[in-house]
C-alpha cells in the first residue's frame, strides 16, 4: 500500500513530461509537413513579422 503514494505522488511529475513530449512531437510534426508542402512562411516562424500597422512583412523590409 505505501508503495501507490510514491507512485501517485510521481506519477503527476512523469505525466508532465509525457505531455510536453508529445506536444513538442505534434509541433514539430506540423512544421515538417509545411516546409515539405511549401507552405511556411519563414518570417512569420522565425517572428520577423509585425510592422508599424501589426501586418507581416519579411525582416529584409524592416530593416
Amino acid at each position: 500500500m505505501e508503495a501507490i503514494g510514491y507512485i501517485i505522488a510521481v506519477d503527476r511529475v512523469v505525466d508532465m513530461m509525457r505531455t510536453a513530449t508529445n506536444v513538442t512531437g505534434q509541433a514539430l510534426v506540423a512544421v515538417l509537413v509545411a516546409r515539405t508542402e511549401g507552405l511556411l512562411n519563414k518570417d512569420v516562424f522565425n517572428g520577423a513579422y509585425l510592422a508599424d500597422d501589426d501586418t507581416p512583412v519579411a525582416a529584409a523590409a524592416k530593416a
